[in-house]
């Protein structure tokens, strides 16, 4: 309750706000005690305050939505990690961290969330709530160019009122222009020619997949099902093309690439995704990749225990950038201060690589890249 008091009184009502909490319980704890405080009624959704975690990923997609939009609740978030990568919210003023974490590419990344400018809705600058002292832990001096933000929404108010501009005439709807890399085009193909069946989310293509997988009663199905409960099973190329030939007929129009677009693992086989809906063999995540890449990499030279400490604080950071379909180099590393206060100066570093460093850290992400399904 403490935080919540905290976050009432350190806000404006209306502010947008991420909260990071510890785990999906402390999650829903901290949004039933914002929404105590700012006595939100909780007759209808949504909530002044909302818990987007992973039980439920279509909910969650839905509260995305809303909390992206200024002026309407949610006004503030909980989240565990949902919200630390990935995520573009522009009119987002306060970052409030109730979980401690020791990885630095993490934290950058939970930071990161309020660093978008939003002069539509008067967002010039962004603080942080620390309620665990995190940012002490990670010798953030917080130092920036503050900028006043302009006032959001008076309690009570459900839209902020703006002049100069009329709703127009007649009806009218909103049109949502989601991101191509978040949905899977499916399509139709006769012969030569190929027609878009549709364009849906990622979440609702993995829904019909893996229910239209578990439900099918066509023979060749069933037979690879019963095999797939075999212990280390492989399938013939003969059974995987009729898997394959199995997706692309109308009650999923797929193929093996919206497989790996959908589950984020572009080195997988079709055999790989119907183990995983089947629940047989669970999908590595990036991030479990980088780790396991990672230890090999470490492995495979004669690195000293002080350089070991090194790339292990770079793999932080190459881990969250790489999970998120992010790109980083080593100039974006010791370019911010932050990641260079925690790590090291690039001199003395390479220094302790004999000047080799821009060596090694090509390898590692090239490690990273391209051995992520080793």
């Amino acid at each position: 309750m403490r935080i919540a008091e905290e976050i009432k009184k350190n806000t404006q009502y209306g502010e947008k706000v991420i909260l990071f909490g510890v785990s999906q319980v402390h999650c829903n704890e901290l949004a039933n005690a914002v929404n105590k405080v700012f006595q939100n009624d909780n007759s209808e959704k949504p909530y002044y305050a909302e818990a987007v975690i992973s039980e439920n990923n279509e909910l969650n997609e839905t509260l995305k939505a809303w909390f992206k939009k200024p002026y309407q609740k949610p006004y503030i978030t909980v989240s565990v990690d949902i919200l630390s990568t990935g995520v573009d919210i522009p009119c987002v003023r306060y970052i409030a961290l109730a979980a401690l974490t020791k990885s630095v590419g993490k934290y950058i990344q939970m930071i990161g969330r309020g660093t978008r400018l939003d002069p539509k809705t008067g967002k010039f600058s962004f603080q942080i709530l620390d309620f665990v002292g995190l940012c002490k832990r990670m010798e953030d001096n917080g130092k920036g160019t503050l900028k006043e933000n302009n006032k959001v929404v008076k309690p009570g108010d459900p839209k902020k009122q703006t002049g100069g501009t009329t709703n127009p005439k007649g009806e009218y709807f909103l049109i949502d222009n989601p991101d191509p890399a978040n949905l899977i085009q499916r399509v139709e193909i006769h012969g030569d020619s190929i027609i878009i069946k549709d364009n849906i989310p990622i979440v609702e293509a993995k829904r019909i997949f893996e229910e239209e997988l578990k439900k099918s009663q066509e023979p060749v199905m069933v037979e690879l099902k019963e095999k797939a409960q075999q212990p280390e099973y492989q399938p013939t190329e003969e059974e995987l093309a009729k898997f394959i030939k199995w997706l692309s007929l109308p009650n999923t129009f797929m193929d093996e690439g919206h497989l790996q677009k959908m589950y984020d693992y572009p080195e997988g086989s079709a055999w790989d995704f119907l183990l995983h809906a089947l629940g047989k063999k669970k999908i590595p995540t990036p991030k479990e990749r980088i780790e396991k890449n990672y230890l090999s990499y470490i492995h495979t030279y004669n690195f000293t225990d002080e350089q070991i400490v090194i790339l292990k604080k770079i793999k932080e950071v190459f881990a969250s950038n790489l999970a998120s379909k992010r790109d980083i180099d080593i100039k974006e590393i010791f370019g911010n201060p932050i990641y260079e206060r925690l790590i090291g100066s690039y001199d003395s570093i390479n220094k302790k690589f004999d000047g080799k460093f821009n060596l090694v850290i090509n390898d590692l992400k090239q490690t990273f890249g391209t051995r992520a399904s080793a």
